[in-house]
């Protein structure tokens, strides 16, 4: 494995890598076992779940919500419906994120999840917000790679109150996202996503100090953003 990458059985922190041409040094990346916790969703739906806080350094287990990081649901700020998933980092701790979990899409081929987009209130911070797709390319159910689809990856269309939406064309998700922002764990030199290969995990994450209100979270056609899911 790449000498900027650790593995563990709870997850993979990555030490350096480039978001278009934003350097992230020391960006935080979870691993499925980590973050595909089971959601309660209805059947074809999608759902979201909230994950913060910060790894043990030394077992990586996650520690939950602290005052480094917190990810949950508030009715103070909606685009849809009458919640939103807010997610915050205050700290510079590289180990401490915060991510809103999309329940649903496991198993899931990556052509068959469409075009994917998140809108999101506060500001565009380098690759942060962002989607984390893991995906499996041998069909073992280990995530081979990863794909990292940054809000500054894309044009983003505003909205009212401040809101603004990312989209994620499958094209571009084919392709392994804008330069730098692919990882294949089995062959480092080079990444590419097949449309057959399999999810295993997909966040909407941030890892930056700051905050932002998560809405609008979409998977082939799909949208949700309110805790009982779509």
């Amino acid at each position: 494995m790449n000498s900027g990458f650790r593995e563990t059985r709870k997850g993979v922190v990555m030490t350096k890598t480039l978001f278009g041409k934003v350097p992230v040094v020391a960006l935080l990346v979870i691993l499925v076992a980590v973050l595909a916790m089971p959601v309660s969703a209805g059947a074809g739906g999608i759902s979201l779940k909230g994950q913060a806080g910060r790894f043990d350094t030394t077992t990586f287990q996650s520690l939950g919500n602290s005052t480094d990081a917190q990810a949950s649901w508030t009715n103070k700020v909606a685009l849809d419906g009458n919640f939103s998933m807010f997610l915050e980092k205050t700290t510079n701790d590289q180990f401490a994120f915060a991510a809103a979990v999309v329940d649903g899409v496991n198993g899931q081929t990556v052509g068959s999840l469409g075009d994917l987009a998140f809108s999101f209130t506060g500001a565009c911070n380098g690759g942060s917000p962002r989607f984390n797709l893991f995906f499996d390319t041998n069909a073992d159910g280990q995530a081979d790679g990863i794909v990292f689809l940054g809000c500054n990856n894309v044009t983003l269309t505003s909205l009212a109150m401040g809101w603004q939406t990312a989209t994620f064309p499958n094209s571009l998700i084919v392709a392994g996202g804008v330069g730098g922002s692919c990882y294949d764990f089995n062959n480092p030199a080079t990444c590419s996503v097949s449309s057959s290969a399999t999810v295993t995990s997909l966040s909407v994450l941030i890892d930056i100090v700051g905050s932002n209100n998560i809405d609008r979270v979409t998977v082939a056609g799909v949208a949700t953003g309110e805790p009982n899911g779509s």
